[in-house]
């Protein structure tokens, strides 16, 4: 009952927490830059915070420009990237564990097509020790994905 209820609550709570079964469930925040293309722009802000002792604990890089990461240090990448002239877009997403075998990820993605959950869009980053993967989701509906994910005790990775 206890649990029913907490489920029946997420959508009035902040986004960044839901509950899961072993606990809270959490989002990270995830940094979007345009860069239009231009590979030098992104061995810029890479080297940018590398130089700081920011670590890049999941990137992705499309054809039309854009630059996605979750880091390690989410407040000083902004102030310092912003301080030398890039515009930042901070979403929340959700990083979950998947196991890195043949499966893993359509468990995952038969639980959210299922539910419905839109995903806007993902990438992952290997955990090669734990032959695990995290993967970081974009949802259109993020409280309905957190909804979901704790049903279904799909793993977050909040300090991811």
């Amino acid at each position: 009952m206890f649990r029913g209820l907490l489920l029946d609550l997420i959508g009035d709570i902040p986004i960044e927490y839901a509950f899961k079964a072993e606990g809270i469930f959490m989002t990270v925040p995830e940094l979007s830059i345009t860069l239009g293309g231009d590979i030098r722009r992104v061995a810029e802000v890479i080297r940018i915070l590398a130089m700081n002792d920011i670590n890049i604990r999941a990137v992705s890089y499309n054809e039309d420009g854009t630059l996605r990461m979750i880091t390690d240090h989410t407040g000083a990448a902004i102030t310092l990237l912003e301080k030398k002239g890039f515009e930042i877009e901070k979403e929340q997403v959700i990083a979950v564990e998947v196991p890195d075998d043949p499966g893993g990820l359509a468990r995952v993605m038969d639980i959210f097509s299922r539910n419905n959950i839109e995903i806007l869009h993902f990438y992952s980053s290997l955990d090669r020790d734990d032959r695990q993967a995290a993967v970081i989701f974009r949802m259109k509906d993020i409280n309905s994905a957190l909804k979901v994910a704790g049903q279904h005790h799909i793993i977050s990775l909040a300090n991811f």
